[in-house]
C-alpha cells in the first residue's frame, strides 16, 4: 500500500503499546514509501489519552546531528594523520571553544565555522566521501557523548609545528603535546 492510508485498528485492539511502537518501527525499517505513510493509531480503554499519530516513515539512515558532523569534519581536516589521542585532543579543543563561546561562538558547528579559527574552513579542501568520514563522525559522536577525558586541560588553540609557524603561540601557556600537536590555554 504505497501512499494510501493503513488502518491497522483491529490488529492493535489486542496490543500492547510497546507492542505498538515496535510495530511501527518495523514497518519503518521495511517500507520505501515514495511519499508519507500515515499510521492511524487509536489506543483501546483502559488508557486514559486517544491520539492520532501521523508520522513520516523512511527507511533513510537519519542524517547525523549537525554538531557530530561538523565535529567530524573538524577532525578529519585538522588530525587525521594523527594518532587516536591527537584526533582526540583536536575534537576537544572544539568542545572547549564552543563552551567558553570562543569568539562569540557557542555551537559546535559555529565555532568550526567561525572566521579563521580553523584554517581548513577557508582553504576550499576536498571534501571527504563517506567511507573516508565515518571513522572522524564515529571517534565525533563519542566525543560528543563524553567518553573521553579531556587531555588537553581545557586548551583553546592547537598548532603543529612541523607544519605551521605559530607566530601567535607565544602569547598562551603550553599545556599539552598530543601526538604531532601542541595544545595551548
Amino acid at each position: 500500500m504505497r501512499g494510501e492510508e493503513m488502518n491497522f485498528e483491529p490488529m492493535m485492539k489486542m496490543m500492547s503499546l510497546s507492542s505498538i511502537g515496535l510495530m511501527i518501527w518495523i514497518a519503518a525499517q521495511t517500507f520505501t514509501p515514495p511519499k508519507e505513510v500515515v499510521v492511524y493509531v487509536e489506543v483501546p480503554a483502559p488508557v486514559v489519552v486517544t491520539q492520532v499519530i501521523h508520522a513520516p516513515i523512511s527507511t533513510a539512515r537519519p542524517a547525523p546531528r549537525p554538531d557530530s558532523l561538523c565535529l567530524a569534519l573538524n577532525i578529519y581536516h585538522e588530525a587525521r594523520g594523527e594518532p587516536l589521542k591527537g584526533q582526540v585532543a583536536v575534537g576537544q579543543v572544539t568542545l572547549n571553544r564552543a563552551a567558553v563561546a570562543y569568539k562569540g561562538a557557542s555551537s559546535v558547528c559555529d565555532t568550526v565555522f567561525a572566521r579563521k579559527q580553523f584554517s581548513w574552513t577557508h582553504e576550499d579542501p576536498r571534501q571527504p566521501s563517506g567511507a573516508e568520514l565515518r571513522p572522524s563522525l564515529d571517534l565525533a559522536r563519542k566525543i560528543l557523548a563524553g567518553r573521553y577525558i579531556d587531555r588537553t586541560h581545557g586548551a583553546l588553540h592547537y598548532y603543529n609545528p612541523h607544519k605551521v609557524d605559530a607566530w601567535w603561540a607565544d602569547s598562551y601557556a603550553e599545556v599539552a603535546v598530543l601526538g604531532n600537536h601542541r595544545f595551548m590555554r
